[in-house]
């Protein structure tokens, strides 16, 4: 009952109860861009496991799927974790704050440390507090773009798995 979608990266897991796929499928990113360009409202999706036919009440897009497995994400998240539950509104703000301040050429990190996001730059050291319901002691660095694309994807709060060294 998943979902899943990886780039170099971002990783994206969606499980739906409903969702019943008896054989696991491997769609190009291409082709289901196309899909989502081309139809709309209420979609059927059929496969005979070497197409993919995504149908609206007007149009259909018949995809040849990959060969062979996905990834196997489940290996890339953490099991033993500390998580830090924030505010996204809060959380994404400050986010959007600090992004003024990176340049195109440096890319710089932002850092992660309790309830304080920081970003250091060559014009100087930028601060913004945050809202967390909890804390961890690591430092935490990590790119504000993919932050943000992670974030809109959510709404309210979000419980982060922060460990050094390992995926977020």
């Amino acid at each position: 009952n998943d979902m899943g979608a990886i780039d170099e990266f971002k990783l994206a897991v969606n499980s739906n109860d409903s969702l019943n796929i008896d054989t696991p499928i491997n769609v190009p990113e291409v082709a289901l861009k196309i899909a989502v360009d081309v139809l709309c409202g209420d979609i059927k999706i059929t496969t005979d496991n070497k197409y993919i036919s995504i149908t609206d009440e007007n149009t259909s897009v018949i995809i040849i799927l990959l060969d062979g497995e996905f990834y196997d994400y489940k290996r890339s998240i953490p099991t033993n974790t500390n998580f830090v539950d924030v505010d996204i509104k809060n959380f994404t703000e400050a986010l959007k704050y600090l992004k003024t301040f990176i340049s195109e050429k440096t890319k710089a990190p932002i850092q992660w440390l309790g309830n304080e996001l920081r970003l250091k730059t060559i014009k100087g050291m930028y601060e913004v507090s945050i809202n967390t319901v909890n804390t961890t002691g690591e430092v935490i660095g990590f790119n504000c773009d993919y932050m943000i694309d992670g974030l809109s994807q959510f709404h309210d709060t979000a419980s982060i798995s922060v460990n050094k060294n390992s995926p977020m």
